[in-house]
């Protein structure tokens, strides 16, 4: 292994385990792709660019929370990346994250028809 596959390895394993790179990031990637994949147009190759934003976006962060120090250049972030993409297809192929607001708003919309009965239970009364 070369030093740019081991700084790039160590920093997917930071961005996979921050739970703020999480919700600011990878849930709208994770959704974007899911919709990908449903509609048929996914391409890895193009999930890999996507993913590139967030190896970038998590060489900021662990700069700012590990170490000041630290220099991800373009390569070991293009190894993040890669393997984004290769932890993540599953999820995306199973749509484990993309349909997570429709499942919200069904829940909502049963929740509303309960109300809905109660009040008119209430107004024959």
């Amino acid at each position: 292994m070369s030093r740019f596959d081991n700084d790039g390895h160590e920093l997917a394993l930071f961005a996979i385990n921050d739970s703020g790179l999480y919700h600011k990031a990878q849930k709208g990637i994770l959704r974007e792709l899911a919709r990908k994949w449903r509609n048929g147009t996914y391409d890895v190759a193009l999930a890999k660019v996507l993913w590139e934003y967030h190896a970038h976006a998590a060489a900021a962060e662990y700069k700012r929370q590990i170490d000041r120090t630290a220099r991800f250049d373009s390569r070991s972030q293009r190894v993040a990346a890669a393997e984004f993409e290769n932890y993540y297809r599953d999820h995306v192929r199973d749509d484990s994250h993309g349909g997570g607001r429709d499942r919200r708003r069904a829940r909502r919309s049963v929740s509303s028809r309960r109300t809905r009965v109660r009040s008119r239970r209430t107004r024959r009364r």
